[in-house]
This record gives structure tokens, sequence and C-alpha cells, in this order.
């Protein structure tokens, strides 16, 4: 018997493994930026203008200058008002009632400046001159030396001793602050010795009390 042909079997089939697809990764999408909302307390307040404050400390001056004394207090003491801590404000205070004659404010003007600033050499020189024309004359030594102490150049305070030296007999004291300020190189020397030696200089007369307003702060 011719062989029965074997019954063919079907090749194999060939499973062909997949790639496996690359994921792309994802771009992470940018955020969008917050809107900054200021705090309560950053939100700017709306600006409000100052009014100039008037300089009542340069008109001030301008009224002591011109011999205005009486409109030169009412300056000076608004800005005292105004500024309360300056202790030129008092200084200048004390310097036109000086001037006016009245030497009770003026010594508590020229102390108040003292308080604010006790290195103001000029408002101890002016207390002393307050002093002097009072005729409290250990006051005015005692305020006289502490300006000098605070500005050993100070020529007022140097003629202001002398004339207080003098005053109280103390010729020889008054003769020292007269060459101190022959040192200085101050007109005020002159004016001293013509009070020492009762002389008369071509200018300036001897006179105590016009030399005092001359010198006076």
């Amino acid at each position: 018997k011719p062989e029965t042909p074997a019954e063919e079997k079907e090749p194999p089939q060939i499973v062909i493994p997949e790639t496996p697809k690359k994921e792309t990764p994802q771009q992470p999408q940018a955020k969008k930026p917050e809107a900054v909302v200021p705090k309560p307390e950053e939100a700017k307040q709306p600006e409000v203008k100052k009014e100039e404050t008037p300089d009542f400390v340069s008109s001030g001056k301008k009224h002591f200058e011109s011999g205005e004394h009486e409109v030169a207090v009412a300056d000076f003491r608004k800005a005292a008002e105004i500024s309360p801590d300056k202790a030129e404000v008092y200084y200048f205070i004390g310097r036109s009632l000086f001037k006016l004659g009245k030497m009770e404010e003026a010594v508590e003007a020229y102390k108040t400046a003292i308080k604010i600033d006790p290195n103001s050499a000029d408002a101890y020189n002016g207390l002393g001159y307050a002093y002097y024309t009072q005729g409290k004359s250990s006051s005015a030594i005692d305020a006289f030396q502490e300006a000098i102490s605070l500005n050993p150049d100070i020529d007022d305070a140097h003629a202001g001793l002398g004339y207080t030296y003098l005053t109280i007999g103390k010729k020889d004291k008054a003769i020292e602050q007269y060459r101190i300020l022959q040192g200085l190189g101050s007109d005020k020397a002159d004016e001293l010795f013509s009070l020492i030696f009762k002389t008369k200089t071509k200018e300036k007369g001897s006179d105590k009390g016009s030399l005092l307003r001359q010198n006076n702060p």
C-alpha cells in the first residue's frame, strides 16, 4: 500500500513582541504668576503734602538785628512752640528780652537754653551779662567762667568777667582778663582797658553803661 502521506502540520506562528512605546514626558505647565495683592499695612497711602512751617527763627533774627525786639521775641516764642527742644531759640529769646531790659525773663530763657544744651557757651555768656546787669556779681562770675571753660576764645565772656571783677574792686583780676583779650586780638581789650584805667579812646568813651550795651549778648 502506498504510504499515506502524513498530515501536514501548520508551521508554528512566530509571535513578534511589540516594542514598548516610549512615553513622551509631559512638560510641566508654567504656572501663571499670582497677582500680588498688597497687605493692608503695605498699601501705599496717598501722600499728604505738609504745609511749610514758617521760619520764625530767621524772621526773629531779622527783627532783632533791626532793633524790633518786641517783634523778635514774639517770633522766637512761636519758634519755641514748634521746636521746644532747640536751645538756640531760647538763647535768642534771652537776647531779645535782655535788649528790652526784662532781666528776670532773660535769665529764665538762658537757663532753659542751658538745660537743653549744657554745652552752650553763648547761653552761659548771656546769663552772665543778665546777672551782671542785675548786680548779682557772684552769679555773673560763675556764668562767665562756665562760658569760658566751654569756649576759651569767647571774648564777650572775658570782657564781661573783667567788668564784673572791676565792679567788685578786683582790679588785678580785671587786668588779667584784659591781657587775655589782648592775646585773642579782640577789640574788647581796649574797651576794658578804658574802664580799668578810666581813660578814653578816640572812638569809644569809658562810660561803663555804653560799654555794656556794646558787649551784651
